[in-house]
């Protein structure tokens, strides 16, 4: 149930009942309209019901919007134990808002000031203030604390929660922290959950409730005259109160319309500066988009240079991963050839080893048949001189026989027989010779020496094979440096075209800066056209303003009778209007000073910063040509200074424009000599491996190709974006330099114009005054002031 104002309504009618457990809806005997109990059966049917409820309490609209921002919430749980001693226990939950408005000065004002508080409110403060300090004080004053005295006077349990807002100001919180200790202090007594002592309750209360409605119908009885004069009289107050009512609503409508119609003519009167306003807001958006339009330039040119740099760092990694790349093809070359030549030594060297082998086995072989052979004859030498050494002692002992012995037939056959013996014998060891050239030595002993002599071949191929192996794993290190390098030099093209791409999107972004600007700087002049036709209005405007007040003034001075006072006023009058116009002239000519003083100072500005620029070109290239002298590659001398120079053609000189000509002529000739060095760089790298050419094949060649016929394009590419960039440029700034000029032009013949017209107005005419009286004066000087002012 939710109270809204002094009334109730139920949002959540139900009984919830199961087993021997009932949850029975709060029954009101309050007079709540709207209240009426709904049995249900199960949990789910008791959450239905009241998301229902709580849902005609969110949708419900009272006189001051939606009930559910200003209205109370009474949630009640009763719970029914049935068992032989019956027992009573519920719990009521109690959302009151506005807490923070509990401020001490709630009588004070009345309650149509105060829609969220309403009657339920006061009834609450003022019933817990005095349970404070009484211990029963009535409930009647609000359905709210009918509906919580139970929980307020006579339930010990009552716990109070305060939720405060963050931002709470320091009074209320003040009335919220009061009204806590009052809450506090109250006295209240035990629960009584027991339905006997609760019927005795009840009938106690029941029995009060009779003899009150007694003494109720007898002083129904005295009091019936006095009721109806009280009711005629409340008739009368509500009468009135009602007109009063009507009254106080129709002065706050002439309120609400007298302040319309002063907004109406405070908005005629400002019309100009309202106008005014927006002219400067439009300047100041102006100076914004100009503003973002630098910032976006400045972000640009970083971008680029940044692009610039990291294309140079590019280009020089290409370069030398290309020469790198050349410089292990040369090696690779020259080590492949090395190579091949060792191998074809090492096969020659094999061979005559062979071949060494064979003669040396050869001759080993010879050796030892010819050692052999010579101990044998050694030994037949021996043996022969032995022979022989008996033979000649045989035969000097023959003379000596001859002489002392007679010959005989005997001793002659034995002397021949000797002989013939000796004979076979030398001609068995004469037989037995063998030449050296036939001796050859055995199969067996020659393969013995061959195993003796080629023992470490095997040796000799293992450390072949291995040799093969490094260089095998050598040149595959090589080929994946070749194919980590070739990523490397894809990555770098595709960090390079991505940064192509970021860079013309910023120049897309840069573009259409530009055509705003130009947008808002078409609609600044539109606006300005605005208020000079509305200058040129207001100007016509307060001439025949000045023309109807001197005609006024003529008039009222014939219509006056004084006629001692005419010269005195007519002199009045030719000083006022003299003075009016010389303070036109005066802001006119001021304006024009300090547009003049504006465009000298910034051209003054200008000026210093174009020096400052020319200071700064001049120490850096000192500082690039110190490091172009010490010739080091490690350190990047940057781009040239022609790169950094102003193209703005209205800030530069003839001799500014010549130095940046020659400027331009250097750098080109920079560039040239930069390829002619590189030119000439890899042709003595080429040169070093003339063999390279005739190896590589034709699908090497091809590669190279495209790689230098793809970085020439994108090369290319870029240079005709940045030239298409430069030319947009230039061709926005020269727009924009021949509309100011224009506009410049425009505004000073105007403005020429307007110092004529008004120098001839104030030649030709012959303004006059009149007497007038002292409250015709003020009212004059009033008016000059008003005029002076909107000037």
């Amino acid at each position: 149930m939710w109270i809204r104002g002094h009334g109730g309504h139920d949002s959540s009618p139900c009984s919830y009942q199961h087993s021997n457990t009932s949850c029975v809806s709060q029954s009101c005997s309050l007079g709540c309209q709207g209240l009426f109990h709904l049995m249900v059966s199960s949990a789910a049917e008791a959450t239905t019901a009241f998301r229902q409820g709580w849902a005609r309490r969110t949708g419900a609209v009272s006189n001051y919007g939606l009930t559910s921002n200003h209205s109370s919430i009474i949630t009640h749980f009763n719970l029914q134990v049935v068992s032989p001693s019956p027992v009573r226990c519920w719990l009521k939950i109690v959302d009151l808002p506005g807490a923070e408005n509990l401020t001490e000065n709630l009588w004070g004002g009345s309650l149509r000031e105060k829609p969220l508080l309403k009657k339920s409110l006061v009834a609450f403060y003022w019933v817990v203030n005095q349970l404070a300090v009484l211990f029963y004080f009535p409930h009647s004053d609000s359905k709210l604390t009918q509906l919580l005295e139970e929980a307020l006077a006579r339930n010990s349990k009552t716990r109070v929660i305060f939720c405060l807002s963050p931002t709470l100001d320091s009074r209320h919180l003040a009335a919220v922290l009061k009204t806590y200790i009052a809450l506090s202090q109250v006295k209240n007594f035990p629960v009584l959950n027991d339905y006997f002592v609760e019927s005795l309750l009840t009938q106690y209360w029941a029995r009060i409730l009779a003899l009150q409605h007694r003494l109720y119908e007898h002083m129904d009885l005295r009091s019936a005259m006095e009721s109806e004069s009280i009711s005629t009289l409340r008739e009368q107050v509500q009468c009135l109160t009602n007109e009063n009512m009507q009254m106080q609503d129709r002065n706050e409508r002439l309120y609400t319309k007298l302040g319309e119609l002063q907004e109406k003519m405070g908005k005629l009167a400002g019309s100009k500066t309202d106008l005014s306003s927006r002219l400067v807001f439009s300047e100041e958006e102006k100076l914004k988009i100009s503003k973002d339009l630098i910032d976006l330039q400045i972000e640009t040119n970083k971008m680029r240079e940044q692009y610039e740099a990291e294309n140079f760092e590019l280009k020089n990694m290409i370069l030398t991963l290309e020469n790198h790349i050349l410089e292990l093809e040369l090696h690779d070359e020259k080590v492949t050839g090395e190579h091949d030549a060792l191998q074809e030594r090492l096969h020659t060297v094999e061979t005559n080893r062979k071949e060494l082998a064979d003669e040396y086995i050869i001759l080993k072989s010879n050796y030892m048949a010819l050692g052999k052979e010579h101990e044998q004859e050694v030994a037949k030498n021996e043996e022969l001189s032995i022979e022989l050494l008996n033979l000649v002692n045989t035969r000097s002992s023959i003379p000596q026989s001859w002489s002392n012995y007679s010959p005989s037939q005997a001793l002659a056959n034995e002397t021949l027989a000797e002989l013939e013996r000796v004979q076979a014998v030398v001609h068995r060891l004469s037989a037995r010779k063998v030449k050296p050239e036939d001796i050859v030595a055995s199969e067996h002993e020659r393969r013995k020496l061959e195993r003796h002599l080629l023992g470490n071949q095997d040796h000799i191929k293992a450390e072949i094979e291995k040799m093969k192996q490094t260089y095998d794993s050598q040149q595959q290190k090589l080929e994946q440096r070749v194919v980590a390098m070739g990523k490397e030099l894809q990555q770098s093209k595709r960090v390079i075209r991505n940064t192509q791409h970021k860079l013309v999107e910023q120049s897309v972004v840069l573009l259409t800066s530009q055509s705003q600007l130009k947008e808002v700087e078409v609609e600044n002049s539109q606006l300005q056209l605005q208020l000079k036709e509305l200058n040129e209005e207001y100007r016509c405007r307060l001439t025949q303003y000045i023309k109807d007040l001197a005609e006024y003034m003529d008039s009222k001075s014939n219509a006056s009778k004084v006629p001692n006072k005419v010269p005195a006023d007519h002199a009045y009058m030719k000083r006022f209007v003299d003075g009016m116009l010389k303070d036109i002239r005066a802001a006119h000519k001021s304006r024009e000073e300090q547009l003049a003083g504006a465009v000298r100072g910034y051209k003054t500005r200008m000026q210093n910063l174009v020096k400052r620029h020319e200071n700064l070109l001049i120490a850096y290239r000192m500082q690039r040509e110190q490091i172009q002298s010490q010739g080091s590659s490690e350190m990047d001398p940057g781009p040239p200074e022609f790169h950094f120079t102003i193209t703005d053609s209205e800030l530069l000189t003839s001799t500014t424009q010549e130095l940046n000509q020659l400027r331009e002529d250097k750098a080109k000739l920079e560039t040239q000599l930069h390829e002619r060095q590189e030119k000439k760089r890899l042709s003595e790298s080429s040169a070093l491996g003339p063999s390279l050419h005739h190896k590589l094949d034709e699908e090497g060649w091809a590669e190279i190709r495209k790689q230098l016929r793809e970085f020439t394009h994108t090369t290319q590419e870029d240079l005709e974006k940045e030239r298409s960039q430069l030319l947009t440029q230039a061709i926005v700034a020269e727009e924009q330099v021949l509309e100011l000029q224009e506009y410049v032009d425009k505004h000073l013949a105007r403005y020429k114009q307007e110092i004529l017209r008004l120098r001839k107005l104030v030649g030709s005419e012959a303004p006059r005054a009149f007497s007038a009286g002292a409250s015709d004066t003020h009212l004059m000087q009033r008016s000059k002031r008003t005029i002076s002012h909107e000037l």
